[in-house]
């Protein structure tokens, strides 16, 4: 799965979430996948209204974890999405957009798009 359509899902997945805890509705796997295409071609309603926001301290390069050294939730991305964004639904949209920063920033860097990919 590439990132681009990570992202897409994952923005579904978090709009599906939000409308199913409001109307309750249910979709087939292939109402799903139209959905995904369709509104996968165009960024979120929210979309421009999310600030992009991260601390000034965190490594965009996404250096590998070295063991012995803090696990910082201010300094490596994985850190910072599972301790910071994982845990707070206000700040999920900042978090996808953070995360489609980092798919556009490593487009031609395939080691770190891994790395993006693995990042719970």
């Amino acid at each position: 799965m590439t990132m681009l359509r990570l992202f897409i899902v994952s923005s579904v997945i978090l709009f599906a979430s939000q409308t199913h805890a409001q109307n309750s509705v249910s979709r087939t796997v292939l109402e799903i996948n139209d959905l995904i295409a369709q509104e996968g071609k165009k960024p979120p309603d929210w979309w421009a209204s999310v600030k992009l926001e991260y601390p000034e301290t965190l490594n965009l390069d996404i250096p590998d974890y070295v063991p012995g050294i803090e696990w910082d939730n201010q300094r490596y991305v994985r850190a910072y999405v599972r301790e910071i964004i994982k845990p707070n639904p206000h700040r999920w949209r900042s978090g996808i957009k953070l995360y489609h920063s980092l798919v556009i920033r490593h487009k031609d860097d395939e080691k770190n798009r891994l790395k993006e990919s693995s990042t719970d």
